[in-house]
């Protein structure tokens, strides 16, 4: 009888185990948020990391705020696969956001988009940005493969152009 309700169990448990779904979110969690990082990389620069995310890290995907839209999305919405995103964290009334558009933005504009990012309403989704952003205000330079470049607080705008110039260099005039 043992060994009937023994086999019974297992019969139903491996099945839930080895669903596709199951083992895609789990593994692609721990795969590619964990496992794999950049961290090392000459392509990634942590300049001041105001949460957990650091440069060479994968950028993770929660719901987030975005000014542009006025309206809340998961953070990979906002990524566009053929040109990095400078994702500017924090509250909408700083100075500093605009004055990063105009240095950073304009001379790598084909390039680079700008997207203005907060946390999300809902306290999970607000956690997670909290804990990956910090509760300062930060750039996040993320490349089309969706790793972050460079990190960095409001005031290493000098530091992120830097970083630009050393990897696209602008044509002399």
């Amino acid at each position: 009888m043992f060994k009937l309700r023994y086999y019974q169990t297992i019969a139903h448990i491996v099945p839930l185990l080895l669903d596709t779904h199951f083992v895609q979110r789990l593994s692609t969690g721990f795969i590619s948020e964990v496992v794999s990082n950049y961290r090392e990389s000459t392509l990634s620069q942590t300049h001041h990391a105001c949460g957990s995310l650091k440069a060479g890290d994968r950028l993770p995907n929660f719901e987030v705020s975005f000014w542009d839209a006025l309206r809340e999305a998961p953070l990979y919405k906002l990524l566009d696969p053929s040109c990095f995103t400078l994702l500017l964290v924090g509250d909408r009334n700083t100075t500093a956001f605009a004055s990063t558009r105009d240095e950073v933005v304009y001379p790598w504009q084909p390039m680079l988009k700008v997207k203005h990012i907060t946390a999300a309403t809902s306290k999970e989704a607000s956690f997670q940005f909290h804990d990956a952003f910090g509760s300062d205000r930060g750039l996040f330079l993320v490349r089309p493969d969706s790793y972050v470049g460079f990190v960095g607080d409001q005031n290493a705008v000098p530091a992120l152009t830097e970083w630009l110039s050393r990897w696209f260099p602008l044509a002399a005039n």
